[in-house]
């Protein structure tokens, strides 16, 4: 017999059951990775007729909802959908649910500590070869080749982040880290093509993707 036990789990607006009037609704919020995600957050449900307030914690990932009225759950989570971001509601659920999500985030946890520690390494090595070895024929090249692994693979969560938020018209920190080793690995790939000689910015590139920080899922 499985037991019972409390986990938020996706809840679809068509399931949701609407909220007593005057009460109080948690959600719990993910894909916020700063404060300026927390403020669209509350300003999402804040615009929903009949909340009275929300405030957001980006710590625990929740949003907790006064209602002035009535207001279905779904009608509030499809508000955070729309500014970019995924809310379910909490419900009860099988023990064995608890030990798929738990084994799901360990393993994603394990797969980012290999991105970050593969990252440094690389990013270090970019430094020793861009300040060590600046005059070399070479030296861009093979900056190049250890460059492309931090901004592709290092650094896809803040792309995939930044992608998501321009989908919503929107920018968050994901943006910035995104957009600054961008810039800096198309100039610095384009000078070591097509104009020898020129400074490159790899290091500037390598760096901001594993060294930023970004709560995990």
């Amino acid at each position: 017999m499985s037991t019972k036990t409390p986990l938020p789990v996706a809840s679809s607006p068509q399931a949701a059951q609407p909220s007593a009037a005057g009460g109080h609704l948690a959600l719990e919020v993910t894909g916020m990775t700063c404060a300026s995600c927390v403020r669209r957050v509350e300003r999402a449900l804040e615009e929903v007729p009949g909340v009275a307030a929300a405030t957001v914690n980006l710590a625990s990932a929740s949003a907790d909802v006064t209602l002035a009225q009535p207001v279905d759950p779904g009608v509030l989570i499809t508000a955070v959908a729309d500014a970019g971001y995924q809310a379910v509601v909490p419900a009860t659920v099988r023990a064995d649910d608890v030990a798929r999500r738990r084994a799901a985030r360990a393993a994603e946890l394990r797969r980012r500590r290999m991105s970050l520690a593969t990252g440094a390494v690389l990013s270090a090595a970019v430094l020793v070869v861009a300040y060590g070895f600046t005059s070399a024929a070479w030296a861009g090249w093979v900056q190049l080749a250890l460059t492309v692994p931090v901004y592709a693979w290092t650094g896809a969560v803040f792309h995939r982040g930044a992608l998501e938020a321009a989908r919503h018209r929107t920018t968050n920190m994901d943006t910035l880290v995104s957009l600054g080793a961008t810039v800096a690995f198309g100039y610095s790939v384009i000078a070591t093509i097509a104009l020898p000689g020129q400074m490159t910015y790899y290091e500037s590139t390598a760096w901001p993707p594993w060294c930023s920080t970004r709560p995990a899922p």
